[in-house]
C-alpha cells in the first residue's frame, strides 16, 4: 500500500477548540485518529447566562455563539475556550447546564472541576444529550468565588417596595450585622442611623434581614447569625429600614406581619399575593389608626383613601373581622414583640389578585405553542 498525502480541506481553522496536545488541524498521522477527531467534534450553542427564570427559551430571544469543541475535551480546556470565544480568561467562567426537557439551565451552575469532560457537561440527562452550555463571567476566578459565600439580597425603601437588588460576595464567617453595614453602605437610606430622639444605634438596630417565601415573613435574622447558613436559593433574602417608631417602641407595643391577601370564592379559601410587611400596634390602636398606619406605610393616594383598606385578622387560616373601637394588638396571641406566631397576621384584603399576576398565571396555565429544534 502507499501512503497518501491527507487532502488539504481535511485542515480546521487553528482557533478551534481541540483537546491538549492537537494541533490546529485535525490528526491526519492515521485514519483512525482523523475518524475519532471527527466522532468527537461537536458545534456547541454558548448563551450568556439569563439573570431571571423568566427568559426561558433563551435561544429565541438572544442568538447564541457557536462554538467548534471537542467532546474530550477537560473542564479546564472547555472554560478557556469558551473564554477566548467571549473575550476573558478561563478562570473567571463559571458554566451551567443546559435543561433539554425546560430548555432552561439548570438551577445550579457547575463547581470548579465539578464535571471532568465536555461530554458530561453535554449529557445532561442519561441517554439525553444537548447541545448548549450556559456561560457567566465572574470578577474573579471561580475557584476563589466558591471559597466565598454568595448572597443575593432584595432592598426594599420605607414604602415595602423593592428599588435595588445586590449581589453580594462574603466572606463565609461573616455576620448578618456585618454584611446589614455593608449593604447601607451600598444604598441610599432614607432615615439616619440613630433613634428617634437623635441617639446613635448600631446598624442592625436601623436596618434588618428578613426571610420570605411565598409572600409570607418567615424570619427575621439577627445580627450574630451567620451569612454561611442562609440560603437564598430557597428564601428570598429581604433588607429594609426599621421604622424610627419601631426603633423606640415600648414594652407594650408589638411588631406584627402584614400580608396582602384575596377571597377565592371557588375554593372557599383566601391568597396571599404582594409584598408583605411589618407593622407596629400598641395597646391603644384601633382599627383606624391601624389603617391609618399602614396607609402611610403603603404610600396610598389621596383618591384611594376615600375607600378605606380592608383590614382583617388572619388566624389558623381564617379571616375574623375587627371592630372599629376594640385594641387590635388584643386580638393577638401571647407572643414575642418581634412578630408574634406567624399565623396571626393583619390581612389587606383586596377584591381579586393584581392584574399582573393575572397575566402570569394565565400565560402559565395557557395552552403556548411549542417550537421544535432541529
Amino acid at each position: 500500500f502507499q501512503a497518501l498525502d491527507a487532502p488539504s480541506d481535511m485542515s480546521v481553522d487553528s482557533s478551534d477548540a481541540l483537546p491538549s496536545g492537537t494541533s490546529g488541524t485535525l490528526p491526519t498521522s492515521s485514519v483512525s485518529l482523523f475518524f475519532e477527531a471527527v466522532k468527537n467534534r461537536v458545534l456547541v450553542n454558548i448563551c450568556k447566562l439569563p439573570q431571571t427564570s423568566e427568559a426561558a427559551n433563551i435561544r429565541e430571544r438572544e442568538a447564541p455563539t457557536k462554538l467548534p469543541m471537542d467532546k474530550r475535551m477537560a473542564y479546564e480546556e472547555v472554560c478557556e475556550a469558551v473564554g477566548k470565544a467571549v473575550g476573558c480568561a478561563g478562570p473567571l467562567v463559571r458554566l451551567t447546564m443546559h435543561n433539554c426537557y425546560t430548555e432552561q439551565p439548570k438551577p445550579t451552575s457547575i463547581r470548579f472541576r465539578g464535571v471532568e469532560t465536555l461530554f458530561n457537561m453535554l449529557m445532561a440527562f442519561p441517554n439525553k444529550a444537548t447541545d448548549t452550555l450556559y456561560y457567566e463571567v465572574l470578577d474573579i476566578p471561580l475557584q476563589e468565588f466558591e471559597s466565598k459565600k454568595s448572597l443575593k439580597v432584595s432592598w426594599h425603601n420605607m414604602f415595602a417596595e423593592e428599588t435595588k437588588v445586590l449581589n453580594l460576595l462574603l466572606a463565609k464567617e461573616t455576620t448578618v450585622g456585618q454584611a446589614l453595614g455593608l449593604i447601607a453602605a451600598q444604598v441610599e437610606l432614607e432615615l439616619p442611623l440613630t433613634d428617634a430622639e437623635g441617639n446613635p444605634l448600631p446598624v442592625e438596630r436601623c436596618v434588618r434581614m428578613l426571610e420570605l417565601f411565598n409572600h409570607r415573613i418567615y424570619k427575621i435574622l439577627s445580627g450574630e447569625d451567620e451569612i454561611e447558613q442562609i440560603n437564598d436559593q430557597y428564601w428570598l433574602i429581604r433588607v429594609e429600614e426599621i421604622p424610627l417608631e419601631e426603633r423606640a417602641m415600648g414594652p407594650e407595643d408589638r411588631v406584627v406581619h402584614v400580608r396582602h391577601v384575596y377571597q377565592d370564592t371557588k375554593h372557599n379559601t383566601h391568597t396571599n399575593f404582594g409584598d408583605p410587611l411589618l407593622v407596629l400596634i400598641t395597646p391603644a390602636d384601633t382599627l383606624p389608626s391601624v389603617r391609618r398606619r399602614l396607609q402611610t406605610r403603603l404610600r396610598v393616594s389621596a383618591e384611594e383613601v376615600e375607600k378605606p383598606l380592608s383590614v382583617k385578622l388572619c388566624t389558623f387560616g381564617r379571616i375574623e373581622e375587627l371592630s372599629e373601637t376594640e385594641s387590635v394588638k388584643a386580638r393577638f396571641r401571647t407572643g414575642d414583640n418581634q412578630g408574634g406566631n406567624w399565623e396571626d397576621y393583619l390581612g389587606i384584603e383586596h377584591a381579586g389578585p393584581p392584574a399582573a399576576a393575572r397575566r402570569r398565571n394565565a400565560a402559565r396555565y395557557n395552552d403556548k405553542p411549542i417550537k421544535i429544534y432541529g
